[in-house]
């Protein structure tokens, strides 16, 4: 996820949708403090346990809201640099962040220049990658040319591979050769600015194309879809 900085130059202000223990936000507060930060959370319990359990303190650069993701982007007048969405367990899908009308909304909240990642749990089986593959044709109506990568995942499904998928979209996305990127993220890394393993996500670059997917819509999230279920009749 943190890749995306490399991507953007100079980025001055972020946007996370999806807290978690905090992890991306502890480390953006350690390795990148001069960056302006909106933090939305749904869930007062998360954050709570953020700060408690998983020692997240937000400096002052940091600003985080108990709010729904979608309905923060309505209010705020903000734009971002880099916005990272990671609201997606892997079988709790807020089917609202998911759609095109969302990710028009999420462009529109993006710096021309700026980057977006998205990050999607997968176990890698059927019904999984239909879901993939509609997130990703869902995302195209707002962002025409994705990258894909994948971070082995840490939880235990029973199920292998299960998988981080991470989508980077924007306008350095679709202009830029992937030369370009791949020598600025580790050139980056080599600098110490992002982890060394992001040199590693690199070679996990999808190369093959996505299936064509169903492209969701506020009217047309099916929740069997969303899960990854795979007697889901939308993965044949």
């Amino acid at each position: 996820m943190v890749s995306s900085l490399a991507l953007v130059s100079e980025p001055k202000r972020g946007l996370i949708l999806g807290h978690g223990g905090g992890s991306l936000a502890k480390w953006l507060a350690r390795h990148w403090p001069a960056l302006e930060l909106d933090i939305v959370e749904f869930d007062p319990v998360v954050v709570r346990m953020a700060e408690e359990y998983f020692d997240y303190r937000p400096p002052a650069t940091h600003h985080v809201s108990v709010k729904d993701g979608r309905a923060f982007l309505n209010a705020t007048n903000h734009t971002y640099d880099v916005m990272w969405i990671d609201a997606f367990a892997r079988d709790m899908i807020p089917f609202h962040l998911t759609t095109a009308e969302f990710y028009a909304l999420v462009r529109t909240h993006l710096n021309p220049e700026g980057v977006v990642a998205v990050n999607l749990a997968s176990s890698g089986k059927e019904g999984d990658l239909a879901r993939a593959a509609a997130v990703v044709q869902t995302m195209k109506q707002a962002f025409p040319v994705l990258e894909t990568f994948a971070v082995e995942g840490p939880w235990n499904t029973g199920m292998t591979p299960a998988k981080n998928l991470i989508f980077l979209g924007g306008r350095p996305i679709e202009r830029e050769p992937l030369h370009t990127l791949v020598t600025k993220i580790t050139d980056m890394a080599m600098n110490q600015h992002l982890p060394m393993e992001t040199i590693t996500l690199l070679s996990t670059r999808r190369t093959e194309p996505w299936p064509s997917g169903v492209v969701l819509s506020d009217d047309f999230a099916p929740y069997d879809l969303l899960l990854g279920q795979e007697r889901s009749p939308l993965a044949d």
